[in-house]
């Protein structure tokens, strides 16, 4: 009975691989028809903004929910910034630059 057991050398000894295909169910359910009110970003927001309301009116523990709260307003941010840049006008190459501001009487400013 005191047989040593080998111990597994990889993950695959347990019967996992990495590339094993699992079954997704999804758990957020967005339906087709356009509803601009829904939105990740200012559910973000809002959801910081409700544990924040709690804790200041003394509900929660903030060493807890106050994290949950910078996480998710922290969040919002990034979504916020990536909007405005995803919207932004994209920025010319530099020769698109230079030919512009030759067209427009400006002086070729490189390094020659």
């Amino acid at each position: 009975m005191d047989e040593e057991r080998a111990e597994p050398e990889s993950l695959a000894d347990y019967g996992y691989t990495a590339f094993e295909k699992w079954d997704y169910e999804p758990f957020v359910y967005v339906q087709e028809e356009n509803k601009p009110w829904v939105s990740f970003k200012e559910s973000f927001y809002r959801a910081s903004e409700v544990i924040i309301d709690n804790l200041a009116k003394g509900r929660g523990f903030p060493e807890i929910e106050g994290i949950a709260a910078v996480f998710m307003f922290r969040h919002y941010l990034e979504l916020a910034l990536k909007k405005i840049i995803v919207r932004a006008p994209p920025h010319p190459t530099r020769q698109e630059h230079r030919t512009e501001r030759r067209e427009r009487g400006g002086e070729d400013t490189r390094p020659r």
